[in-house]
């Protein structure tokens, strides 16, 4: 995927004032953290849909105000946060402390169309 230089400044720009520096995860690479297999699933589906579409992202990243993200779209600025067995109260607390906008997907949800995600039309290919 190639980015332009302001592309990868920005990210530089959110990851340097957001994310973890100790625990800096590479772009576009698929993490798991220990999630069930139906979290697993659809959080894959995603990253193969933003990569395809060309969006940068990456998985499990840990903020510096807390929080562990499923996936980050930093040029976006979204988090993307897959719910299968989670409760209300963690999303709220992510929803606090996160540095950016949380969308969520639910199991059961098909991930495969942009909109569902918040990845609009003029979203791919950037």
């Amino acid at each position: 995927m190639k980015l332009t230089k302001q592309e990868q400044k920005e990210i530089n720009d959110f990851m340097r004032d957001h994310v973890d520096q100790y625990r800096r995860k590479r772009m576009n690479v698929i993490n798991l953290g220990g999630e069930g297999p139906e979290h697993a699933r659809i959080k894959t589906l995603k990253c193969l849909e933003l990569f395809t579409a060309g969006i940068p992202y990456y998985t499990e990243v840990v903020f510096n105000l807390g929080g562990r993200c499923d996936i980050l779209v930093p040029l976006k600025r979204y988090a993307i946060e897959v719910v299968v067995t989670e409760k209300e109260k963690s999303i709220t607390r992510k929803r606090e402390s996160y540095p950016c906008d949380i969308i969520i997907l639910s199991g059961g949800h098909n991930p495969q169309t942009h909109d569902d995600a918040g990845i609009m039309d003029n979203d791919k290919g950037q």
